[in-house]
């Protein structure tokens, strides 16, 4: 029920945060490159500008596409707004949306753009889509600061680059 799934909201919220979870891009090969200033939209970007994350990898691959790239993130820390997928999801973002000052026709790239900025100017990190159990899907995550990725390697570096794989 609703009741029992925001009982245990802060002790949810804090382990949610502390997940990994996975971006997909079929265009960006380094994280280190990714701007919410000039981002290279493969799809609508409903909630604005934002890097967009799952906790299922096989989500991420689906965005990343066969000869994409899928990276592992750190949620950070801070406030996120939860909206239950539900038959209501669009409808309840769109009504929020109004609560915290979007005027834009809802469903354009100018909503999405007011969005994601209002958010920002109120306190959030990212929204996050929720299932009915209380676990995250997918979040949009509306901070500029660098998101830690991680890529496994016995060597240290400063930037990865897939031209030097293969090469020992």
């Amino acid at each position: 029920s609703r009741s029992q799934m925001h009982a245990g909201g802060a002790a949810l919220q804090d382990a949610v945060q502390k997940l990994k979870a996975y971006h997909g891009s079929p265009t960006l090969e380094n994280i280190d490159d990714f701007s919410l200033g000039a981002p290279k939209r493969t799809d609508e970007g409903f909630l604005g500008d934002a890097m967009y994350v799952s906790p299922q990898e096989y989500i991420a691959k689906g965005y990343a596409g066969e000869s994409g790239f899928v990276h592992a993130v750190d949620m950070p820390e801070g406030k996120y707004k939860d909206f239950l997928y539900d038959e209501n999801y669009r409808d309840t973002i769109e009504n929020f949306a109004r609560e915290i000052g979007v005027t834009e026709k809802p469903k354009t790239p100018e909503w999405a753009k007011s969005f994601s900025k209002k958010m920002k100017d109120s306190g959030y990190v990212g929204a996050r889509g929720m299932n009915t159990d209380g676990t995250f899907a997918e979040a949009a995550i509306f901070q500029n600061e660098k998101i830690t990725a991680y890529h496994g390697s016995p060597h240290d570096f400063d930037r990865f680059s897939t031209s030097q794989i293969g090469t020992g």
